[in-house]
């Protein structure tokens, strides 16, 4: 991976939280140096993340052990939080009062997603699209930055 992972126990610095979760307290460390030997609570095999938390590993050169597997990402954090094991998550998915420690990912990894929709949806739909329009990085065909 290249990077590594900062941060304090329930503490992500009033920035975007995500990354490496641990269930106790944990130095800073690179996803290699924290997640090796560890433990893990990984996503189903069928799950979108389960391939870039492996990807992840790899890079950072281990493969992690599943201590348990969750088709649910929003389950992860609470397996972390029970002492299961370590995880990767998305940041959008912690709540504030995640009780163990969150060590964010350097540099943040970031993956592609794609919002698809009906002509002219419902109102909630549309405000929705607008946000996520103003607030991502919209790439072309090919991947060329664009609008």
């Amino acid at each position: 991976m290249g990077g590594h992972a900062e941060g304090q126990p329930g503490d992500a610095g009033g920035q975007a939280r995500g990354g490496l979760l641990r269930s106790g307290a944990a130095q800073a460390a690179g996803v290699g140096q924290a997640g090796a030997g560890c433990r893990w609570v990984q996503y189903d095999s069928a799950h979108g993340l389960a391939a870039t938390v492996e990807r992840l590993c790899a890079e950072a050169g281990f493969t992690p052990g599943a201590a348990i597997r969750s088709r649910q990402t929003a389950a992860v954090p609470r397996l972390v939080a029970a002492g299961l094991g370590v995880a990767v998550v998305p940041a959008n998915i912690l709540t504030p009062d995640f009780p163990g420690t969150v060590l964010r990912l350097t540099p943040r990894q970031r993956r592609p997603l794609a919002v698809f929709t009906r002509p002219a949806p419902h109102p909630l739909v549309g405000a929705f699209l607008t946000v996520a329009r103003d607030g991502a990085r919209l790439l072309g065909p090919g991947g060329a930055r664009g609008r």
